[in-house]
């Protein structure tokens, strides 16, 4: 009999925990559940009266009874606290969707309020852009016409120094070339008067040979040696007189040279470098000169000693007469040969260097016209830089304004988030506030 009591223990307990259960999940009325409570105090109601019988007429043991009474009372009173339960459950659950239907209105107002607060930030902000686009498309402009106003004066001041350095270029180099022509006319006449003396000279000693020759022609067969020392020294002065004259003549030419290097130190290397092969022509061309004379003189003298020696076989008288008249004719011949070779090489050398120093002059030119062209590329790439450190400046300033406008568009930006956050705050604030007053009424 005392299982049938622990049984309903048992039974009363299961179903104490398996109503609170549904109670927590919201699976079970509040009617199921005062059922259970009915229930469960009948059950207490019938250990009550097994209690009283079995203290009349001991039938089991009381202790059976006594958890049994106790465990349902205690189940019944259980089961009212989870009526209870279930009822401030459903009220809490009313409570949370009013407060949920409350948070989406308040959540609308704020959004719609948000919305109207952003449409006039952005209507704000796009009048500004536009300002700015309207003050940047301005100074643009205004940069752009400095600049190239900038660079026309710039351009106009280069073109006057350029035609002003060409001027003066010119000027100088017409001076020069007036000075070279001069230098080339006072050499030439000095070669002349250089060549008409040595002319002179030869004259002079030929006179005084056919003086010594016509004095001595009786004298001829026993005067042969003489004649041939006589021969021999006028070969010597002859030789010497060429070479006096052709040593002044280099004198000359070396002190005209000087001049006209010092005339010339502008040409620099190169002019000085064609001036020594002008120089090495000339002393070659003399010496070429002074070669083909002695070789004339030599062959006058091998055909007079063989005239001669012919002429002594058959006549004296003869040969002095035909030694006379072809000595002169070889003489003049050799003379007038030697003068017109002297005279045509001395003229070839100063046409060479008339031309070299044209080209030079030319090739300087060329190098002043390439310097200056040089110069002008130089200070257009001056403009330009110029040109392109005002466009950088303006670009920066660009970037400044840029920077500044999204600066105070992130300003904005950062204003609108705190202008949310703090409507938010204000909101949670607000519904914490809502949340205390709807327990406190509860309470």
């Amino acid at each position: 009999m005392e299982y049938v009591f622990y049984g309903a223990f048992a039974v009363g307990l299961a179903g104490l925990g398996l109503s609170f259960l549904l109670a927590c999940l919201r699976r079970i009325s509040t009617r199921a559940l005062l059922l259970l409570t009915g229930l469960l105090a009948l059950g207490a109601a019938a250990a009550g009266v097994a209690l009283g019988i079995n203290l009349v007429d001991r039938f089991t043991k009381t202790e059976p009874i006594v958890l049994a009474l106790g465990g349902l009372g205690a189940a019944a009173v259980a089961e009212l606290g989870l009526v209870a339960l279930v009822r401030g459950l459903g009220r809490l659950e009313d409570e949370e969707r009013l407060v949920a239907a409350g948070e989406e209105r308040i959540s609308a107002m704020l959004d719609a309020h948000a919305g109207e607060r952003t449409r006039d930030l952005e209507q704000t902000l796009s009048r500004e852009r536009a300002n700015a686009s309207h003050l940047l498309g301005q100074q643009e402009r205004k940069l752009t016409t400095e600049r190239r106003d900038l660079i026309a004066r710039q351009a106009d001041r280069a073109r006057a120094e350029l035609s002003q350095s060409i001027e003066q270029v010119q000027e100088r180099l017409e001076q020069r070339l007036a000075a070279w022509a001069a230098d080339l006319d006072r050499g030439q006449r000095a070669l002349e008067a250089r060549l008409n003396q040595l002319a002179q000279r030869q004259g002079e000693a030929i006179k005084s040979y056919e003086a010594r020759l016509a004095a001595d022609s009786d004298y001829l067969r026993t005067m042969n040696e003489e004649q041939q020392a006589a021969l021999a020294r006028l070969r010597t002065e002859l030789q010497q007189v060429g070479r006096e004259v052709l040593e002044e003549g280099r004198s000359e030419m070396e002190i005209h040279t000087d001049e006209r290097r010092r005339a010339l130190q502008e040409l620099a290397t190169r002019l000085r470098d064609h001036e020594r092969v002008v120089r090495e022509s000339v002393d070659r061309e003399e010496a070429e000169s002074l070669t083909r004379v002695a070789a004339i003189f030599a062959d006058v003298e091998r055909r007079q000693r063989e005239n001669l020696e012919r002429a002594l076989d058959r006549a004296a008288g003869r040969l002095a007469d035909e030694a006379e008249r072809r000595f002169d004719s070889q003489i003049k011949q050799s003379r007038e040969k030697s003068a017109q070779r002297l005279s045509h090489e001395l003229d070839k050398a100063m046409e060479q260097f008339a031309r070299r120093a044209e080209k030079e002059v030319a090739d300087r030119i060329t190098e002043v016209a390439q310097g200056t062209a040089g110069k002008l590329e130089r200070r257009i790439g001056e403009i330009t830089r110029a040109a392109e450190v005002q466009h950088e400046v303006s670009a920066e300033r660009l970037r400044m304004v840029t920077d500044r406008l999204n600066e105070a568009l992130v300003d904005a930006e950062r204003r609108i988030e705190a202008f949310e956050l703090q409507i938010e705050t204000e909101v949670t604030a607000k519904l914490e506030a809502l949340g205390r007053t709807i327990r406190a009424a509860d309470v």
